[in-house]
């Protein structure tokens, strides 16, 4: 990285911050837009956006996996041959379910999963993207027999929900533990803790010791006696499970950051966010949590009969928290707020013009057409049914 670039990148996120903050019209339109064009006439099924927006994972239609350099700013030229490709017959049936950091944050761990809650198979490959010749190499892989109900990642660990059982797997020490859990639905895997939420609340278990794994299918005899050590009952009962704002898949936040959890509501007359973090305990007790998760606030963020739907997890920007949206309308939403004071949030649309979904209807369900960096300034979504794919970056260059 130049110096110009390493000056670039490291005021985007104030300038971004004080672009959306300053916006009083009806959308911010990107400073710049390039093209990305899947290789051999391909379609685009899917896209992660890796935090940082220089690195872009996509899938094709016919499962092929490729990893591409965005560049740290608009002015790169996007090679039109991916850094690093994962081309398998039996990747088609696979999509990608989450990426992680390694420990010395150089490298991504990608998990795939089957598409199918009945199909109950995971793998991992390794890939260093700023080494000489990238390439993914397999890690590791577990199979669920009774299949995969809801997937969530952290670093180094994933939560996998399958039947009435959760396990919790390292999968860096190939490490395992499972135990009842009833017909919770979305999980996530925090500071220790699994947090499983149903349709009425919150559910956190203290994650029961790690067990050495049995190969690739692993030993899952749940653990007796695993029980909640507290529950929490959503702001608001609407009868039905909260859209899923917090994000399945928890790249760090950053040291010294306010863990943030998001859930949304939808009410007759508008959307709702209620925001709730992970607050630390003064404990004694080491079979207690270290943090548990409490309501600060709630917000209308669409006053409108469109439907949002929450697009991507939430990421810090500059001092801020920004949680994306989506509607029925595709309109391509921000919701931003002061950690401090999370009743201040405001809503700023970006312009996307033509970020369409794939297909209607459910051939490609649980799929990511979305990436959005606000560190980098930069959104990326689907265009023309996946023949493309749009890099729009809102801050350029001085």
């Amino acid at each position: 990285m130049t110096q110009r670039e390493l000056e670039y990148a490291a005021l985007v996120p104030s300038r971004f911050l004080t672009l959306l903050n300053k916006n009083d019209t009806s959308s911010v339109r990107p400073r710049a837009i390039r093209l990305l064009v899947p290789p051999d006439q391909a379609r685009f099924m899917e896209l992660f956006l890796v935090s940082g927006g220089r690195y872009l994972f996509t899938q094709t239609v016919d499962g092929r996996i490729d990893l591409w350099d965005l560049g740290h700013s608009p002015a790169s030229v996007i090679n039109p041959s991916p850094v690093a490709s994962l081309g398998e017959e039996d990747q088609t049936e696979s999509i990608i379910a989450a990426l992680e950091p390694t420990n010395d944050g150089l490298g991504i761990y990608m998990i795939i999963k089957e598409r199918w809650e009945t199909a109950g198979r995971i793998s991992i490959y390794l890939v260093y993207p700023l080494s000489p010749t990238p390439e993914f190499v397999p890690f590791r892989s577990k199979t669920f027999a009774d299949g995969i109900s809801y997937f969530s990642a952290s670093p180094a660990i994933c939560g996998i929900h399958h039947d009435a059982l959760f396990t919790v797997w390292d999968y860096q020490r190939d490490l395992n533990v499972t135990w009842t859990v009833g017909r919770e639905n979305y999980s996530l895997i925090s500071q220790g803790c699994a947090l499983l939420f149903d349709v009425k609340g919150i559910k956190m278990w203290k994650i029961p010791e790690l067990h050495t794994s049995c190969g690739d299918h692993g030993s899952y005899e749940p653990e007796p006696n695993v029980i909640p050590i507290f529950s929490l009952q959503y702001a608001r009962q609407s009868g039905r499970l909260y859209e899923k704002c917090i994000p399945y898949t928890a790249w760090p936040f950053g040291e010294g950051r306010t863990e943030i959890l998001a859930c949304m509501g939808q009410t007759d007359d508008d959307s709702m966010l209620d925001y709730y973090t992970m607050e630390p305990l003064l404990r004694s007790n080491p079979k207690l949590p270290s943090a548990i998760p409490l309501l600060r606030a709630s917000t209308s963020i669409y006053k409108n009969d469109i439907r949002v739907i929450p697009a991507i997890g939430g990421r810090y920007c500059d001092r801020c928290f920004m949680q994306p949206f989506t509607t029925w309308e595709d309109n391509f939403l921000v919701n931003i707020a002061d950690p401090e004071n999370l009743g201040q949030n405001k809503s700023v649309q970006l312009y996307k013009d033509n970020i369409t979904k794939l297909t209607e209807g459910s051939q490609y369900p649980n799929t990511d057409l979305y990436g959005f960096c606000p560190m980098s300034g930069r959104l990326c979504g689907l265009v023309t049914g996946g023949r493309e794919i749009r890099v729009m970056d809102f801050i350029l260059p001085k």
